[in-house]
């Protein structure tokens, strides 16, 4: 069974979806043979792990395609990228998508977040260009199977009524599963899947701030899929830097260290 219909099956017979983040296969493998039923890779997590930096706009189509094959390949179970939002064109999106689903993918994530740094108002996509681009990555699959998922980065500057509307229209033009990005309360979670009809999904990062990280109550609140994008670059960057730390004749001050490495990266 291939990836795209095996996460569709999954989802559709109501199973919560434990996807750990992988940075490369090896970490992607790992993941597969401890029982997890996906794995997810975000758009930083991989350019560090082919650039040594957390800047997913420096990457290539063949670059990214490269690496997605290597962990397709090697996880032996569904796949999920985030392909962000560095897109030029809806031409362009149609031709990511079918480069990934030919590659295995399960799921892809569009977002409507194109700046560095924090969210504002200013740095989301035109609702009209974010609809374009869900609807050219709808219309390129060749398989119904294979799963388009839209992110709203609204709630932080528009409010959670913004990111509901906007949720909507992205499910009109085609969007499998909705993203809303920093619900700020339990009962927003559940506001979220009570008001959307669509499959959701939420993230948790294992090293930022969560409104609720219980998956029980995760699952309570009505989310199909919860993804930790950071499960293994985060870990793994932060016990090299605590090894080398323990290793160097300075004894550099841990958290010092670690925010003068992140800042380069």
């Amino acid at each position: 069974m291939n990836g795209s219909l095996k996460l569709r099956k999954l989802i559709e017979s109501e199973n919560f979806i434990l996807a750990p983040g992988a940075h490369d296969a090896l970490t992607a493998a790992i993941v597969s043979k401890c029982g997890f039923e996906a794995v997810y890779l975000c758009g930083y997590a991989q350019a560090a792990s082919i650039l040594g930096r957390l800047d997913a706009d420096l990457l290539t189509l063949t670059e990214r395609i490269m690496s997605v094959t290597n962990i397709v390949e090697s996880a032996e179970i569904p796949v999920v990228i985030d392909a962000g939002s560095i897109f030029e064109s809806a031409k362009l999106v149609g031709r990511i998508i079918r480069a990934y689903e030919n590659a295995g993918v399960a799921a892809v994530q569009l977002d409507d977040f194109t700046g560095p740094g924090l969210v504002d108002e200013g740095n989301l996509l035109p609702r009209g260009i974010m609809l374009d681009h869900i609807k050219a990555a709808a219309d390129s699959r060749q398989s119904r199977d294979f799963m388009i998922i839209a992110q709203t980065n609204a709630r932080s500057t528009l409010g959670i009524g913004a990111a509901l509307d906007l949720a909507g229209s992205y499910i009109e033009a085609g969007a499998d599963m909705i993203f809303i990005k920093s619900p700020q309360t339990v009962g927003e979670m559940k506001l979220i899947n009570e008001s959307i009809n669509a499959y959701t999904i939420i993230n948790m990062d294992l090293f930022g701030a969560n409104p609720v990280t219980d998956r029980a109550l995760l699952k309570e609140a009505g989310y199909n899929m919860v993804v930790y994008p950071d499960a293994s670059i985060g870990t793994t960057v932060f016990a090299f830097l605590k090894q080398l730390s323990d290793l160097t004749p300075r004894k550099a001050d841990f958290a010092e260290l670690i925010s003068r490495i992140l800042a380069e990266i």
